[in-house]
């Protein structure tokens, strides 16, 4: 079984489509992500724009994260807690169900106040260590 990433033409990044399921203000939703591989990542992460241009979601009324996310716009974020159910990848066998129960959102500024850049959500490291990752030319492969 393997989930296969697109190399973006723009900027040479690899992409993966997923569904996430997630609890906001008690409702269970489903949205599609377009969620960059991002091998130096530690955690998955959505980014605040995609939190609020996708997913309708006030980050600041989500429960504080411990975690803090560097290099994101220059600099160092704060996080908060999603409950999610699920991340549905697409794969050559059907669909991929990897199950996640929090996953961070990242702020819209840094901890010294400047507002982040439009960014694309990861796909970090505690998803990508559990496949096999491989690249072959326009292509990016998690292998389970």
């Amino acid at each position: 079984m393997y989930i296969r990433a697109t190399k973006d033409t723009n900027d040479g990044k690899f992409y993966v489509l997923a569904y996430l399921d997630f609890l906001y203000k008690q409702n269970r939703q489903r949205i599609v992500i377009n969620f960059l591989i991002d091998t130096g990542a530690v955690s998955t992460m959505i980014s605040w724009n995609n939190a609020k241009d996708i997913m309708h979601i006030d980050i600041k009324t989500l429960p504080k994260n411990r975690m803090k996310f560097l290099g994101i716009g220059g600099g160092e974020i704060n996080s908060y807690i999603l409950s999610t159910y699920q991340l549905l990848f697409a794969s050559e066998g059907g669909w991929y169900n990897h199950h996640i129960l929090n996953i961070s959102v990242g702020d819209s500024h840094t901890t010294n106040g400047e507002r982040c850049p439009e960014i694309s959500s990861i796909i970090g490291m505690d998803i990508i260590s559990q496949f096999k990752f491989s690249t072959d030319g326009n292509f990016a492969y998690l292998i389970k």
